[in-house]
C-alpha cells in the first residue's frame, strides 16, 4: 500500500511523506487502515492532484431541478456519457467551469446503462483511458467531481469479469402494489391476496384477479411483474390490465412505496446505511471497488492514481460494492452511442406527479426570468 501511496505524488515530496506519517500513526489505532484512510479528509485533500485534470472532463447531470449522475465528457464537440437510468427528464449539464448546457439524449446503450448526451460546446477536455486489466486488486482509484477534491476514493475489490445474468427484483426504492400473487396456468399473474390499505386495494384489485398487463407490456409469470414493478417509483401511476370473471379490466394504481417487510433477507442488509442505483445488476462486465458512492454519483470516470481512466463508475450496488463499466468495454460502444444507431425510444409511461410539479415548477421559473 507505501508503494502505491507514494506513487501518488510525485509534485511534493513533503505531502508524500505527511500521508505515509498519517498511514503509520494510526496503523495500531485502525482494526482496517485502508477503511480509515479511504473517509479520511486529509486523503481526499491528497488526492486533489490525482483528479485535478480528470476534474475538467467530469460534468454534473441534472433533471429537474435535481442531481441525477456524473458525466465524462468523450468528445472535445459537447459529447458525454452517463447513465441512462438515472435520466429522470430534460437533462441539464454543468461544466467544471460553471458553464450550464441544456443536453439532448441522442444515444441509449441497454446491456451497459449507458446515456449520450450532446451539448453545443466546442473545445472540451477529453479522457485519457487505461484498460482496466492494468489496475491490480488492492490499487487506489479516486472519483473525480466537478469540484477540487474526488467525491470519492477506494480500492480495487475485483478484478475485471463478466457479470452472470441475473433478475431485477424489487428494492427498497420500487414502488409497492401489496399483493401477493402467483403464476396462472393460463398465463398471467392471479392474486391470491390484496393487503390492506395499500395500492393495490385502494385502485380496487381483488383476489382471484388475473394480471396478464402492466402500462403497455404483456405479462406472462410473476417474476416478469415483479422485474417492471422494480423499475417504477413510488408515486408512479400505472395502468394494471387484468382479467375477472372472463371481463378485461383496466385500473389506475398509484404505486406506494414499499414497506421494509417485503423486502427479502439481503436486500434489507444491502441497503442498510446506503442508497443503492435502482439498475445494479446485468452489465456484460464490471471492475468492483469499494468506493461509497450515491447512485447520483455514478455515470463518472472512475481513475487510478496516474489520473487515467479505467472505467466508468455505473452503479452503487451494495454497503461496499460499487461497479464500474471497464474502460476497455466503454470504449468499445461511444461509436455507436454517438451515431444515431440507439437512438432513445420515446417512453408511453405517464409522468409522475412530482415530475408533473418540477417541470411547471421550472416553466414558471423560466417565465419569470424572461
Amino acid at each position: 500500500m507505501t508503494r502505491r501511496l507514494f506513487s501518488i505524488f510525485s509534485s511534493g515530496a513533503s505531502l508524500v511523506l505527511g500521508l505515509a506519517l498519517l498511514a503509520g500513526s494510526t496503523a495500531h489505532a485502525q482494526p482496517n487502515n485502508n477503511e480509515f484512510l479511504k473517509s479520511n479528509p486529509q486523503m481526499f485533500a491528497a488526492m486533489t492532484d490525482v483528479v485535478a485534470k480528470p476534474s475538467t472532463y467530469t460534468v454534473r447531470v441534472r433533471c429537474l431541478d435535481k442531481d441525477a449522475a456524473l458525466g465524462t465528457i468523450v468528445g472535445p464537440d459537447g459529447w458525454i456519457i452517463t447513465k441512462s437510468s438515472e435520466l429522470k427528464g430534460p437533462a441539464k449539464v454543468t461544466l467544471k467551469d460553471g458553464r450550464i448546457f441544456d443536453a439532448k439524449l441522442v444515444g441509449v446503450h441497454t446491456d451497459t446503462d449507458l446515456a449520450m448526451l450532446k451539448i453545443e460546446a466546442n473545445g472540451l477536455p477529453t479522457p485519457e483511458w487505461r484498460d482496466s486489466k492494468e489496475a491490480t486488486i488492492g490499487g487506489w482509484l479516486a472519483t473525480p467531481g466537478i469540484g477540487k477534491e474526488p467525491i470519492g476514493v477506494g480500492v480495487v475489490s475485483v478484478a475485471t469479469r463478466s457479470m452472470p445474468k441475473e433478475r431485477t427484483f424489487p428494492t427498497a426504492r420500487s414502488g409497492y402494489l401489496g399483493i401477493r400473487m402467483q403464476d396462472s396456468e393460463s398465463g398471467g399473474v392471479r392474486i391470491e391476496a390484496v393487503d390492506a390499505k395499500t395500492p393495490a386495494e385502494k385502485a380496487g384489485i381483488k383476489a382471484g384477479d388475473v394480471i396478464v398487463g402492466l402500462d403497455d407490456e404483456e405479462i406472462k409469470n410473476r417474476e416478469q411483474l415483479a422485474e417492471r414493478l422494480a423499475g417504477r417509483k413510488p408515486g408512479d401511476e400505472v395502468t394494471v390490465v387484468l382479467m375477472r370473471d372472463g371481463n378485461r379490466i383496466e385500473l389506475k394504481a398509484t404505486l406506494g412505496r414499499r414497506p421494509p417487510q417485503a423486502l427479502d433477507r439481503g436486500e434489507m442488509q444491502n441497503n442498510m446505511g446506503s442508497v443503492l442505483s435502482d439498475r445494479r445488476t446485468n452489465f456484460p462486465l464490471v471492475l468492483q471497488h469499494d468506493t461509497v458512492l450515491k447512485p447520483s454519483d455514478c455515470g463518472g470516470p472512475l481513475v487510478d492514481l496516474d489520473g487515467k481512466v479505467i472505467g466508468i463508475n455505473i452503479a452503487r450496488a451494495g454497503r461496499t460494492e460499487t461497479y464500474a463499466l471497464p474502460s476497455e468495454a466503454v470504449r468499445g460502444v461511444l461509436f455507436d452511442l454517438m451515431s444515431g444507431n440507439l437512438a432513445p425510444v420515446a417512453s408511453t409511461k405517464p409522468k409522475t406527479a412530482a415530475e408533473r410539479l418540477a417541470e411547471a415548477e421550472a416553466s414558471e421559473a423560466r417565465a419569470l426570468a424572461a
